[in-house]
Formats: C-alpha cells, structure tokens, sequence
C-alpha cells in the first residue's frame, strides 16, 4: 500500500485547541517555508514506483501519488504552485501528460496549494465537501509554535467534485475508492485506495508520530481509531510500497498506540486543572 507516504509539515504532535492570534501574528508561506527548512528552489523531485502504474513522487510538502495509464493521469494531493513545473516534469518521465484528475486528501495548503496552478489549467479537483468549503474561507492553521494563515482560494482553485462519504474511480485499469472516516487530522480527510495497485495515500492521518488534530478547524482524536480499524478490514492481501511505507497493520498498531498515548496525555491534563 502506499501506506504513510505523508510526514506532518511541521512534526506537529499535539491537539490543537483554541488558541486566539491576531492577524499580524499569522504566517506567510515564505515565513513558514524559511522556519521548517523548505526550499522551493533547491528541492528536486524524487521518485519511486509503487506499482505498476502508481508512483510517488516526493518534493516540498505531502508527498504525491500518481497513477499513469491508457486513461490519464491522475494524482493524489499536489504540493505547491513553485513545484508544479518539477511535478509535471516527472510525470512526463512515467509516460504521462497533462494531470486529468487531482484528489485533495485534505484542505490545508501543503498538500492542496497546488490546485492553485492546476484547477486554471482545467484538471478536475477532487475533495470531500467539508475540505471544500474548508478551501473556500480563510482560516488559521494552530501549529502551537506558529500559526500559519491560509487563505481562501479563488474559485477556479476549488475543488470540482465533492462526495460526503465514498465515491468511486474506474482509471488506468484498477478501481480507487475515496472513503470518508468523520473528522480525523481535520473534518474533510480522505482515503484514497488503490486496489489494482494494493496500496492507500492517507494524506496526514498517519504521519509516524502523534497525530496533528487541526481541532480549531474542526479535526477530531476520536476517528483515528475507526480509520485504523477500517484499514485492517480493507481486502488487501498485502503490502508493497517504497522504503517510508508500511503494512496495514502495522499503521492500525501504530495509530492505535498513539490514540492510547493521546487519551493518556488528556486525562492526565484534566486531572492536573482539576487539581488547580
């Protein structure tokens, strides 16, 4: 599966909860950029194949699925406008053309701001419907250590199709199936399953560390839980995917443990203000 194919922007591991900023307090991209060490110059993109027709592409941001064949192109989140033209580049290097179809796993600009670029060139933008009407106000991303200000985007940016809990492809010769949780890393997260290819782009619900829930914008800790335990329900045999990507099982195992740790922190929090 094309299992944790997203690190966490920031290694954000904490739920995030009401925090008020002033607007001069917010970040822009290029602050935000300069203080986790992005470089949109520099940075190349990387490749490696994950099937026989997905690949994921590695750059600036959530990392990227792609699925090439006889139907087009389709990929999972899309990074930033300053990469798309490496983006496109190594796409043509798998044998694909223009980008037919973009899935926003989520709203937040690391793994959506590319839409910016692709949705005026006429790729059709999908999402849930809770990420698009994330998508179409301003709102303030709580890092704890930053808050990041992203702004709405025009409408040419939005996503052209939404579905509210499953929806369904039939592309390049495999079915991906896009399934809603409930509110997780944010309230319009999806999961995108590759069955030909045996493989899940999870876009930031598992990240390898504490899970970040953009509470604010109305994320919620408790379907990490049921995300874990619908993966290991999932009919997919096994496991094959590059070097960060794990098994199945090993994400439930994983998430799991870190629910229980989160759980733990929240108790010990409520007894330390109750003790107050």
């Amino acid at each position: 599966m094309l299992q944790r194919i997203v690190q966490s922007a920031a290694g954000a591991i904490l739920l995030l909860v009401g925090a008020q900023v002033s607007a001069h307090d917010l970040m822009t991209l290029d602050d935000f950029a300069a203080a986790i060490g992005w470089d949109f110059e520099g940075t190349e993109i990387r490749t490696e194949k994950v099937g026989d027709t997905l690949y994921v592409l590695f750059g600036v941001g959530g990392n990227i699925a792609v699925s090439v064949g006889d139907d087009g192109v389709l990929i999972v989140d899309d990074q930033f406008p300053q990469m798309m033209s490496r983006i496109k580049a190594a796409i043509a290097e798998l044998g694909g053309a223009d980008i037919d179809f973009a899935i926003n796993t989520h709203w937040h600009f690391d793994h959506a701001d590319g839409n910016l670029t692709l949705g005026p060139e006429g790729t059709w933008i999908v999402s849930h419907s809770n990420a698009r009407a994330m998508n179409m106000d301003d709102h303030v991303i709580n890092l704890v250590s930053m808050q990041y200000g992203q702004k709405a985007y025009p409408a040419a940016a939005l996503p052209d199709i939404t579905f509210d809990d499953r929806m369904q492809f039939h592309f390049n010769g495999e079915r991906i199936d896009l399934v809603h949780f409930g509110p997780a890393h944010t309230t319009g997260d999806t999961g995108v399953f590759f069955r030909g290819n045996n493989a899940v782009h999870l876009g930031d619900v598992f990240n390898g560390a504490y899970p970040f829930i953009d509470a604010d914008n109305g994320g919620g800790h408790g379907r990490h839980n049921q995300q874990a335990d619908v993966l290991v329900g999932v009919p997919i045999a096994g496991v094959r995917a590059p070097s960060q990507l794990d098994q199945a099982t090993s994400i439930h195992d994983d998430d799991r443990q870190e629910s229980r740790h989160m759980d733990r922190d929240l108790e010990e929090d409520a007894r330390h203000i109750d003790r107050e």
